[in-house]
C-alpha cells in the first residue's frame, strides 16, 4: 500500500480543503453524450486467457483501489479467482454497466521535492481497482492493432519496443550530420501541463468511433470516461467522490488513445494543453 506522510500544514483540515478545492476545479468536467448504436457490437466474449494475460503484464505490490481487491488475491485464488473474473467481466461487456465501485478511483499527492508544503509542489497519482485494470488491458489489446496504424512512426512515448533513448540517439544523429555540413538545427520544447487531466473525452470517442472501434469496446471506454469519480485523499482524510475529466493516466488505454489525439490536434494546428503523469 503506498504510504506518504505530509508535513504538518498539510495535515490539518485547511490544508485539506484547500486541496479539496483544487481537486474539484482540476478535474472538473463539462461533455456532450455519444451515440455509438452505430458501430458494430461483434466482439466475440472475453476469455479466461485473455484475463490470464493481462494478469501477467500487471506489476505485484501495487496499491489497490477503494475495493482493496489486489491482483495477488485475486492469482492466489488460481482458477477459481480467473473464473469469477472472467464471469463479471464478460457481464460488464455485454451490459456496458460498470459497477459503481469499479468506476472509483482515489487520488494521493506524492510531493515532487522533500518538504514541499503547496499543492503545485505535488504530483497525484491514482489508485484504481485492479479488477477494472484488468478489463482496460483487455480492452487495450484488442482495439491496439487499428489505433498503432495511427501513431506518427515518429512518436517514441508509450509506444512498444521504443523509448526516449531512440528520440535522443535520432536527434544526436541530426544534430552530428548538421554539425559536418554546417548547418543550424532548431529544437522546439513544449512543455505540456497536466496532458492527462485535460484530455476531452468528445475527442476521444468521435476519434475512436471513426477509427471504427468495436461496439462493446468503445461502450466500456465511454462508460469509464463519463462515470469515473475519484476522491482525494491526505493521510486518513479522504473528500468526497466527484465526477472527473481526467483519463486513465498512466493506465491502460490512455497513451494510445491521448497520442491519437494529439496526432490530430497537430494536425489541426490546435493549441492544447497536455502531459503529466499521475
Amino acid at each position: 500500500m503506498v504510504q506518504r506522510h505530509f508535513s504538518n500544514s498539510c495535515e490539518d483540515w485547511a490544508a485539506f480543503h484547500g486541496w479539496n478545492n483544487r481537486f474539484s476545479l482540476e478535474f472538473k468536467i463539462s461533455r456532450k453524450d455519444h451515440n455509438i448504436m452505430k458501430n458494430n457490437f461483434a466482439s466475440p466474449p472475453i476469455m479466461k486467457e485473455e484475463v490470464e494475460t493481462a494478469i501477467k503484464k500487471m506489476k505485484h505490490g501495487k496499491a489497490t483501489g477503494p475495493d482493496n481487491i489486489s491482483v495477488e488475491l485475486i492469482e492466489a485464488l488460481e482458477d477459481f479467482g480467473i473464473g469469477k473474473v472472467t464471469h463479471l467481466l464478460n457481464e460488464i461487456y455485454d451490459t456496458g454497466q460498470i459497477p459503481t465501485d469499479l468506476s472509483k478511483s482515489i487520488f494521493i499527492a506524492l510531493p515532487k521535492k522533500p518538504g514541499g508544503t503547496e499543492c503545485e509542489l505535488h504530483r497525484t497519482i491514482s489508485l484504481m481497482s485492479h479488477i477494472t485494470k484488468i478489463l482496460l488491458k483487455i480492452i487495450m489489446l484488442r482495439i491496439r492493432n487499428k489505433i498503432k496504424l495511427e501513431i506518427a512512426k515518429e512518436q517514441c512515448g508509450f509506444v512498444e519496443d521504443k523509448g526516449t533513448s531512440n528520440a535522443i540517439y535520432i536527434l544526436r544523429t541530426l544534430i552530428e550530420r548538421a554539425l559536418e555540413v554546417q548547418k543550424d538545427v532548431y529544437l522546439c520544447f513544449i512543455d505540456y501541463t497536466k496532458a492527462f487531466d485535460r484530455v476531452r473525452h468528445d475527442e476521444i470517442i468521435t476519434q475512436l468511433k471513426q477509427l471504427n472501434i468495436d461496439g462493446k469496446d468503445l461502450r466500456i471506454i465511454k462508460t469509464m470516461y463519463w462515470e469515473q469519480t475519484a476522491a482525494m485523499r491526505i493521510e486518513n482524510k479522504t473528500s468526497t467522490f466527484q465526477d472527473i475529466k481526467a483519463v486513465f493516466s498512466p493506465q491502460i488505454s490512455s497513451p494510445s488513445t491521448q497520442h491519437h489525439h494529439d496526432d490530430d490536434d497537430d494536425d489541426d494546428d490546435d493549441d492544447d494543453d497536455d502531459d503529466d503523469d499521475k
